[in-house]
């Protein structure tokens, strides 16, 4: 079953329209809202330089940008604030058509990219958030209020990527080895994590939102940032490709550290600067781009459940229509992290 809440994204924007007007704002208020976010909250608090004190001290000083604490985040998200605000109305209107919204019509398209027996029950949290329009954490999912869900077609894109995403974690649960080498503060650790962050935006982009990471013409000049972003990623495609490939070589070094390893990881999984599309969830559904071409989608999808089976998968269809091709032992040693 899937149910939208809406209630957390409602009382926040009540208190940022309190917090404009100038009114006084109780401390006790103010933490009913952060509660009420608590999804959003936990979520960005795990991040580098965010904690539950920052996003506070961006939600009660948005409109005092001289006041926000440093850094892409905080700033990103008090500027999301302001955008609210100055589009009251516009985001109580689409509060209103998403109270009208049955998500589980929407499940069923999802599920067609996803193992038999998956299950989709999960929470889709309304957000005001200018840096995701949409993340799945802890087998729920936030969309946002800003862009995500923009309309309706752009909120069930959103929804079904990240719909996808909670299935895929589902499997990734379900594989003992999978699970234990994640809990690990190593080198392997990261791999898996690189492995997996390239199937999971992989497939979610390339089934689920295609428009988010292909040009519908590559040729034409790019009209805006995000063009611009997606042009110079197909522009530069075998470089990042070499980046994907030098971040799985350096976390399967014996004894690889897991910080730099983290680091090298995060170049390729997030767009901190731009908070645009990130590397990996270009280059993961250019792999499935591949991979589509040469193998049935039964055996991509059980990759999900089989996630040493996907990059041997790749290499073997990368060969036969001449697309980048991963060092084959690299490969041999990510497979032998699961024992059998």
């Amino acid at each position: 079953m899937l149910t939208i809440d809406l209630d957390g994204a409602q009382h926040l924007l009540d208190l940022l329209q309190e917090i404009q007007a100038g009114r006084a704002v109780q401390e006790s208020a103010l933490e009913d809202v952060l509660a009420a976010n608590s999804f959003f909250v936990d979520f960005y608090s795990g991040w580098e330089g965010c904690s539950h004190e920052t996003i506070r001290q961006a939600v009660l000083h948005f409109n005092q940008p001289e006041r926000i604490p440093a850094g892409v985040l905080p700033e990103q998200l008090a500027e999301g604030f302001r955008k609210a605000v100055d589009e009251m109305a516009l985001m109580q209107g689409r509060l209103a058509w998403l109270a009208d919204i049955d998500p589980s019509r929407i499940a069923e398209r999802v599920l067609s990219f996803l193992p038999a027996g998956t299950p989709l029950d999960s929470v889709i949290h309304i957000t005001v958030d200018l840096f995701n329009n949409g993340f799945a954490y802890k087998n729920e999912m936030g969309i946002s209020l800003l862009h995500g869900a923009s309309d309706r077609k752009t909120f069930e894109t959103t929804l079904t990527h990240e719909l996808h995403h909670v299935g895929f974690r589902y499997w990734a649960d379900q594989d003992v080895v999978r699970r234990a080498l994640l809990q690990e503060k190593t080198g392997r650790a990261v791999a898996v994590v690189h492995v997996q962050n390239l199937l999971s935006e992989g497939m979610a982009n390339f089934y689920c939102s295609p428009g988010y990471v292909f040009r519908e013409n590559p040729d034409l000049p790019a009209a805006d940032p995000y063009q611009s972003r997606l042009a110079r990623l197909a522009r530069d495609e075998q470089a990042f490709f070499a980046q994907a490939e030098a971040v799985l070589a350096q976390s399967l070094e014996p004894d690889a550290a897991y910080e730099p390893c983290l680091e090298a990881f995060n170049t390729i999984a997030l767009d901190m600067e731009q908070s645009m599309l990130p590397a990996g969830h270009y280059l993961g559904a250019r792999m499935l781009q591949t991979m589509a071409q040469v193998h049935s989608r039964s055996l991509i999808v059980g990759c999900v459940q089989r996630l040493r089976q996907f990059l041997p998968s790749y290499n073997t269809a990368a060969r036969q229509v001449g697309a980048f091709v991963f060092n084959d032992s690299l490969l041999e040693r990510f497979e032998q992290l699961w024992p059998g």
